[in-house]
């Protein structure tokens, strides 16, 4: 184990891939002006690492992102087989990631969302269930955030919408008191996609300083599991506690 990183499954012949769980407060791969990363740590373990081109040189194999606020899991391509064959399932809706996201109830009275469908936010409430979709725009100073976009929206915000929409399956887990345990799976995903789906739900995620006015704390937001087919057939599933 490193500092900032936890080795959940090291890369073999048969399983070609590394899983680790990181930290909050570090970035999964390095950002401008900031070599240090989960994904830097890790090459310093596993130089093979290196071998792999992806769709940016600084991050190799990494097949995914989470925030730098975020803790979870992490998969990172040892080979350039394995590589493409995970990238080929992202694109095939076969790699399903999930999120454990401790949430507070609290109506969004913020114009930059669009109204919310009446019955989303009861059926997480009553059902324990619902499916989430919309476009994304950027948001904010140096497009930092995001907002859902429907077909509702205004035109201005239509107009800004990246193509493709995405869906948040979201389950109700828990609730004590005014606190909210949820899982949310996505099988593609947009930045702060989880995040914004949940605020623009009502149920903004403690400590998510960005959607949620005076947040106290540590997010409590984590990247808590993912599978996906292998290609001899086997499911590979990995998961930890959120």
């Amino acid at each position: 184990m490193m500092e900032g990183i936890e080795i959940i499954h090291e890369p073999n012949a048969a399983e070609p891939f590394l899983v680790l769980n990181k930290a909050s407060g570090l970035p999964s791969a390095p950002i401008k002006n900031s070599p240090d990363s989960a994904f830097t740590r890790a090459l310093e373990l596993y130089p093979e690492l290196e071998k792999v081109s992806g769709r940016k040189i600084e991050e190799h194999g990494l097949v995914h992102r989470i925030d730098t606020a975020t803790s979870g899991l992490l998969l990172i391509a040892a080979n350039q087989d394995f590589y493409e064959w995970i990238l080929k399932c992202q694109e095939q809706g076969r790699f399903i990631k999930s999120y454990t996201a401790f949430c507070q109830e609290l109506s969004i009275e913020d114009d930059s969302f669009p109204p919310l469908h009446d019955d989303v936010h009861e059926d997480l409430i009553q059902k324990g269930f619902a499916m989430v979709s919309s476009k994304f725009r950027y948001f904010g100073k140096d497009r930092k955030l995001v907002r859902p976009v429907c077909p509702w929206s205004s035109p201005a915000a239509i107009k800004k919408a990246e193509k493709y929409e995405y869906s948040t399956e979201l389950r109700l887990i828990e609730k004590k008191g005014a606190q909210f345990k949820f899982e949310a799976s996505i099988s593609r995903g947009f930045k702060h996609q989880v995040r914004c789906h949940l605020c623009w739900c009502g149920f903004p995620i403690l400590g998510d300083a960005d959607y949620t006015p005076h947040a106290e704390g540590p997010m409590q937001f984590f990247a808590s599991g993912f599978h996906f087919p292998m290609p001899d057939g086997r499911e590979a599933v990995f998961s930890i506690k959120g």
